[in-house]
């Protein structure tokens, strides 16, 4: 059982230092939303779209997909630091879509 333990710690915890080495093997992320969701971290870009008609009002890019879990995306950015920066969740609802790209 304890040899059990140790080994899933050690994948985890490899797999974690791969991610924080190369976010960028994740899924890209662009989030379309309705409302200013106030997103901020390095590599997080917040563009305010202006068409009269349009349902969503934000775009936010520079983010990567790590988990999506039932109704909710946990999501980091594209310069994601442990300990410095937050890891962002997101519940799907219908104010926000989300588009995901290799890159």
């Amino acid at each position: 059982f304890w040899d059990t333990e140790r080994v899933a710690r050690t994948m985890g915890e490899a797999y974690a230092a791969d991610i924080t080495a190369n976010p960028q093997q994740l899924l890209s992320v662009d989030i379309y939303s309705a409302k200013n969701l106030g997103l901020s971290a390095p590599g997080i870009v917040e563009t305010r779209l202006t068409q009269p008609d349009a349902r969503y009002r934000y775009r936010y890019s520079g983010l990567r997909l790590l988990q999506p879990t039932g109704s909710r995306y946990f999501l980091i950015n594209d310069h994601w630091n442990p300990g410095q920066d937050q890891l962002i969740v997101l519940r799907d609802t219908d104010d926000i879509r989300m588009e995901f790209a290799m890159s």
